[in-house]
């Protein structure tokens, strides 16, 4: 039986097989956004230096973007970026997420993940895309505090303290002795979408998830919890 074709880097690619891991290790997962095209649209007739900063907005409204890559590592493992150019490709990247996520009992970690988890589910909810784990578990991935089912790094690390100001994971990684690279911002994501710049984007996500998967394997020892803790 041969694999069904989805979006891996690039549309001529097959995904690998699901991997299977036991609860204790955890999907890592990273979003991007862009705004849709009628938001696009809407952007374009703002003014000069003010349609950049609308993009930045848009790419932050759940209800006026959508998922344009989802980066994912089962913890401990290699990462790899779905890409969706088309709605069509955002339904089937995110048809793979909730699979491999129930691979992982439900269990993920994030960097700052509560607004990318939401989306998520929002996008899987307008495209109707089927959920593959209990829905009071997804509920436990947005109460904070909680280390379990959702390890957020950032919120561990910071205490959940909205208050600080320049607590990035570049910032942190280079902290806990990680390897770094500046991440790019909902403008620059924007501009590589636009100039078809799908390996750039996929290279940049790819390296999130790795970085994030650093922080938490570090973190899990000191921030025990149901998944991971040691």
């Amino acid at each position: 039986m041969s694999r069904r074709p989805t979006i891996h880097d690039s549309p001529l690619e097959l995904l690998p097989s699901r991997e299977s891991a036991p609860p204790s290790e955890p999907l890592v997962v990273h979003v991007e956004t862009v705004p849709t095209d009628v938001a696009t649209t809407t952007a374009h007739r703002a003014p000069g230096a003010a349609r950049a900063t609308r993009r930045r907005v848009l790419s932050s409204n759940p209800r006026l973007c959508r998922i344009v890559a989802l980066g994912t590592a089962v913890s401990g493992k290699a990462a790899v970026c779905h890409l969706a150019r088309t709605v069509t490709d955002e339904k089937l990247m995110l048809d793979e997420f909730w699979h491999r996520v129930e691979a992982t009992e439900g269990c993920v970690v994030t960097w700052n993940g509560g607004y990318g988890l939401r989306m998520i589910l929002l996008r899987s909810l307008v495209l109707r895309v089927p959920l593959t784990i209990d829905a009071r578990q997804i509920a436990d991935w947005f109460e904070r505090g909680r280390y379990s089912p959702h390890f957020d790094c950032l919120s561990v690390l910071t205490n959940c303290d909205d208050s600080l100001v320049g607590e990035g994971l570049e910032e942190w990684a280079t902290f806990l002795g990680l390897p770094s690279e500046t991440h790019p911002d909902e403008a620059d994501v924007c501009a590589m979408v636009q100039r078809r710049q799908w390996d750039i984007l996929g290279a940049h996500v790819r390296h999130a998830v790795t970085t994030v998967d650093g922080v938490y394997r570090k973190a899990r020892s000191y921030f025990p919890s149901i998944l991971g803790g040691r």
